[in-house]
């Protein structure tokens, strides 16, 4: 057996892995497209597009890639950049206004996730979709610096959000006809597709893991989310980056791939792109997982390596990391598996004891409806209360770690936004010189009444002791 021959049985294996948990029911369906030496050696679906219709999933099913948005939005603002119509190291605000803001962050802080906005998580089902607010509306009251931008990081895809609004005032066009002119008519991608709550005409459909459909939905981040394409066409985007010729300018394609920014579980995080190096050769990945959906996409530039990976149920998203790891093993011998990024890079893991915050801390919370005082107090054995809009909440968890401090509480968020579901509150604050800085979280309660994938919203906060 020659080299290759080698390759391509251990490719094959880990593509019958996917095949096994379709087979199962583990995953409803799934697709697989590989390429090496700027060459495609597996095209392969598994499964089915949709359960309910009993429609098996192809290779030109476009499924939802949830995050794997984010390396497409990033690739349009680099060939922006490199077009002259934007500078990704100008200010924000430069581009759309962010009334309000005394420190504002540049477009490639916001890209690279140290922009400063907090996590988000914003879901819009069924009916609720025709109610959805605008993406001005959401911005106006989500897109919210909590931390100074260019030092913490802090994955946020509100701030990708504000990246789309921005590539639609430079453009002058919808977002999803920016991408379709600036990304998928270049590469050939005919199956892609933007914005579109149930994907449109032949889309594998979002399952839960029971099986079940979910509902159409939309997000409050569609420039974070809502991008829709086949497993082949995800191929030809990931060979822009990495096959040695493309429709799109070079350099426009590596800016984006460019670390800026540290990033868990990898060298650093580029424009889109979390970037990792195996020797000398940089490895681009993104993945992505929503109610529904889970993808992955992996591309080496100097080997003309591609690996994409799509399955329409979210807890598919592990198996598919998995199984990208296995393909990279068997194409980079001595390859070190890429994980599941999470957490802050700047977190210190080390457990900090809780009377390093204990004592009575006051300062404000900007909410939508305005500004109002915010108070926190922390008893030496950890407990405690805060308080806000006359409202009292007791501490059910304390978690000091490094400069991170995360203030569990309970009951539930008062928020006409938020209304449809219940959500927990919490205080995801961040240590500095003058206090605590960060915000309250609204946490989505996820259980047998609420099903879905629920929102994550967070209001800045800044408290000081007293």
């Amino acid at each position: 057996m020659t080299p290759g021959d080698q390759i391509s049985t251990l490719v094959l294996q880990a593509a019958r892995r996917l095949s096994d948990a379709c087979d199962s029911g583990e995953v409803p369906g799934a697709a697989l497209a590989v390429a090496a030496g700027g060459t495609t050696v597996l095209e392969a679906a598994f499964g089915l597009a949709s359960v309910g219709d009993g429609v098996a999933a192809t290779v030109d099913t476009p499924f939802s890639l949830a995050s794997v948005t984010k390396p497409m939005v990033g690739t349009a603002l680099a060939v922006l950049a490199e077009r002259g119509a934007l500078d990704l190291d100008a200010p924000v605000s430069r581009y759309r206004p962010l009334p309000g803001h005394e420190a504002v962050p540049t477009l490639r802080q916001v890209a690279n996730h140290t922009g400063g906005f907090p996590t988000f998580l914003r879901f819009f089902y069924g009916d609720e979709i025709d109610r959805a607010p605008s993406r001005n509306d959401l911005l106006r009251t989500y897109a919210r610096v909590v931390f100074p931008p260019g030092g913490r990081q802090t994955y946020s895809n509100v701030g990708y959000e504000l990246l789309g609004a921005v590539i639609e005032e430079v453009t002058g066009s919808p977002l999803a006809d920016a991408l379709s002119k600036l990304i998928f008519e270049p590469l050939g991608m005919r199956s892609a597709r933007f914005g579109e709550p149930d994907g449109g005409l032949g889309a594998a459909r979002r399952h839960t893991s029971s099986g079940s459909a979910y509902p159409p939905y939309v997000t409050g981040h569609g420039a974070a989310a809502e991008a829709w394409c086949s497993v082949r066409d995800l191929l030809r985007f990931g060979l822009a980056h990495a096959g040695g010729t493309s429709a799109l300018p070079a350099e426009a394609l590596a800016a984006s791939r460019r670390p800026t920014a540290p990033w868990p579980g990898a060298d650093g995080y580029g424009i889109g792109w979390g970037v990792r190096h195996h020797g000398d050769l940089p490895v681009a990945f993104h993945g992505g997982s929503m109610g529904g959906v889970a993808a992955y996409l992996v591309a080496v530039p100097t080997a003309g390596i591609v690996i994409a990976a799509l399955a329409n149920v979210q807890s598919g998203r592990d198996l598919l990391i998995s199984v990208a790891n296995d393909i990279l093993s068997a194409l980079l011998p001595g390859f070190t598996p890429l994980v599941r990024a999470g957490g802050s890079p700047d977190d210190d893991l080390s457990s900090v004891p809780a009377t390093e915050v204990g004592g009575a801390w006051s300062g404000s919370l900007d909410l939508p409806s305005g500004a109002v005082p915010l108070s926190l107090s922390i008893a030496p054995d950890a407990s405690g209360t805060a308080r806000w809009n006359s409202a009292e909440h007791a501490i059910t968890g304390l978690h000091v770690t490094g400069s991170s401090v995360t203030v569990e509480l309970d009951g539930l968020v008062d928020a006409p936004d938020l209304a449809a579901r219940p959500h927990a509150p919490a205080l995801w604050l961040h240590r500095t010189a003058a206090g605590l800085t960060g915000g309250l979280a609204a946490v989505g309660v996820q259980n047998a009444d609420h099903p879905l994938q629920p929102d994550i919203v967070v209001w800045p906060a800044s408290i000081r002791r007293t």
